[in-house]
């Protein structure tokens, strides 16, 4: 029998032999034919910094699906899987449709979603684009002067951040308590840089 999907409806039942139809059963109690629901859509994904600017951190928004699959209480929750260069990294099961990982920076990620409801998770799911992860580099390290003095220069030395938050390092920033600063570009092989 072909019903539909989030309508209500109650049954009964009586017997048919040679001699005809007997007498009816009571009525059942209501029940509700329901899906799976649909795929979601519009997966976004984005990158952010977090307030020490050195984890990685990716949020996920996405849309509930078009069909909830007939379930008059809607979707339940969402499953939400991070993806790193080809490998699931991280879940999680949360009830709105938007969430976020913490995630190790230099990697390419994605975000995939399902919906879930009484009838059970989504069979597709929807699937964001891919964004690079990164952060801030950490402090360069071992300061110290290096080489003869020159008239109103200097040569510093220092040894290149331990880590460069996903990305190559390609410029430094120097300065002095007195206020004066200089960028330089990072030297391609050798640590330090000279003003």
């Amino acid at each position: 029998t072909s019903l539909a999907n989030g309508s209500s409806y109650r049954f009964r039942v009586r017997a048919k032999n040679a001699k005809g139809e007997g007498a009816w059963s009571n009525w059942s109690a209501s029940a509700i034919p329901m899906t799976k629901p649909g795929a979601v859509s519009n997966v976004t994904i984005q990158t952010q910094l977090t307030s020490s600017g050195r984890q990685g951190h990716i949020s996920a928004t996405w849309n509930a699906p078009a069909s909830s699959g007939g379930d008059p209480d809607g979707i339940a929750r969402y499953h939400v899987e991070a993806w790193a260069n080809g490998s699931k990294v991280a879940s999680k099961t949360v009830t709105g449709t938007s969430t976020d990982f913490s995630v190790a920076n230099g990697k390419v990620y994605h975000v995939q979603v399902r919906a879930e409801n009484r009838a059970g998770v989504a069979d597709s799911f929807g699937k964001s684009g891919q964004v690079t992860v990164h952060g801030l580099s950490t402090a360069p390290t071992n300061l110290r002067k290096h080489g003869a003095d020159g008239d109103k220069a200097g040569i510093v030395a220092f040894t290149t951040p331990a880590n460069n938050g996903g990305y190559p390092v390609t410029k430094y920033l120097l300065e002095t308590q007195g206020g004066w600063s200089k960028t330089v570009n990072a030297p391609t092989t050798a640590e330090g840089a000279a003003t």
